[in-house]
């Protein structure tokens, strides 16, 4: 995936400059042969880069914003989901995945992603109750700003089948909204 991350910053690097955002671009990777752990790494990230930001966007590479009232601005009292849709998709009210930005408070206060996810998906679901679990509300842009473009690509090894990995984001979900997932103990 180096092509499309170059693809990404290059296009990044161009969108950005016509927001006028000032801006530093961090790359968590993981070491091949592994098995993919998304909300890890975006842990990983934010450790590593807190303290040189104010806030922070989570953004996967495969997404590029189509609408210039899009700003990337600072998420003020809330996170904010800045991805709204896609030319595939309109993005669903209990998730928070693809771009989402959160000032650093509010991303600690949420513990972060939760690190039990592996293969892929689901932590975009788990991090949306997170945020409600410390009292946030998930902020989103209109449709029409929110309008993104993505690359479809491969997707790696995931170690579960889809019903395996269903039944525990289904499991994972009930818990989250009836509050009894401790989230300080997972996350960062």
């Amino acid at each position: 995936r180096k092509q499309q991350l170059d693809l990404f910053r290059e296009r990044m690097k161009l969108i950005l400059a016509q927001r006028n955002v000032s801006y530093t671009m961090i790359v968590a990777e993981q070491e091949q042969g592994l098995i993919f752990n998304k909300a890890f790494l975006l842990n990983a990230g934010f450790l590593m880069s807190y303290h040189m930001c104010d806030y922070t966007i989570f953004h996967d590479i495969d997404m590029f914003p189509l609408s210039l009232e899009n700003t990337y601005e600072y998420p003020r009292n809330h996170p904010m989901h800045l991805i709204a849709s896609s030319q595939y998709w309109v993005m669903d009210r209990d998730i928070a995945g693809g771009v989402v930005a959160f000032t650093n408070e509010q991303f600690l206060n949420c513990s972060g992603y939760s690190n039990g996810f592996w293969g892929w998906g689901y932590e975009d679901d788990d991090i949306f109750f997170r945020i409600k679990n410390a009292g946030y509300k998930l902020r989103r842009l209109p449709v029409d700003v929110g309008r993104y473009s993505n690359y479809n690509h491969e997707r790696t090894f995931n170690p579960f089948t889809g019903v395996e990995q269903m039944q525990v984001s289904f499991a994972y979900s009930l818990l989250s909204r009836h509050k009894r997932v401790d989230y300080s103990k997972d996350g960062i």
